[in-house]
């Protein structure tokens, strides 16, 4: 058995790949538990990852930033979609994650990971003489932050922002919608069922 089928409330499955989980030397339980302290149960659908990425003009972009690697599967799609001179930098603050993405990116030289907290980006940006970015991409659970220095990570970003940049950050609940509207201007909203949970997509500018 190659993969893990976990039934939870409303009849919802979780479908997990048993070869990952033994890459990161984890038990599906220890999965779980190492995915629902990053605000959520189950690994990003290509639904959502379609509709955050949307808006990326992938040609241009010289700079990306990730907010949260997990297992890489936002960040796989990056990597595939960017040219090679983009660099991508991804942060992830879980050991596990971290080691896995690391060890499964390994061979692309534009992809830079960070084993730190978001909230260090600026410092990391300023090592390698990175004025703007393009692009943040960001799954941080917001809700479970607080709350003054969310908004401060978000005004950081904002401030580094590229004349066309965006920060894209999806959630499972409206609860930060007025958190992220009093940083940015302009704020268009996507949605996806198809999504365990189902998520919003706050693209910002």
């Amino acid at each position: 058995m190659d993969k893990l089928h976990i039934l939870c409330n409303n009849n919802l499955i979780i479908t997990i790949t048993i070869n990952t989980i033994n890459i990161m030397n984890l038990t599906p339980l220890e999965y779980i538990n190492t995915l629902s302290k990053s605000g959520t149960v189950a690994p990003s659908s290509k639904f959502l990852i379609k509709k955050c990425l949307k808006n990326i003009d992938f040609k241009e972009a010289k700079v990306i930033v990730e907010f949260g690697m997990g297992e890489g599967c936002i960040t796989g799609e990056i990597l595939k979609k960017c040219a090679k001179d983009t660099l991508l930098l991804s942060f992830e603050i879980n050991p596990k994650f971290y080691d896995y993405c690391q060890g499964k990116f390994k061979d692309y030289s534009n992809f830079k990971p960070y084993n730190e907290s978001a909230f260090e980006f600026k410092k990391c940006l300023n090592e390698l003489g990175i004025e703007k970015v393009d692009y943040f991409i960001s799954s941080l659970p917001i809700a479970l932050l607080d709350k003054q220095k969310a908004e401060a990570l978000f005004q950081e970003a904002k401030t580094i922002l590229s004349t066309n940049g965006q920060l894209i950050q999806y959630q499972y609940s409206l609860n930060n919608r007025r958190l992220i509207n009093s940083v940015f201007p302009k704020v268009t909203m996507d949605f996806t069922f198809l999504n365990l949970p189902p998520a919003f997509i706050y693209h910002c500018s």
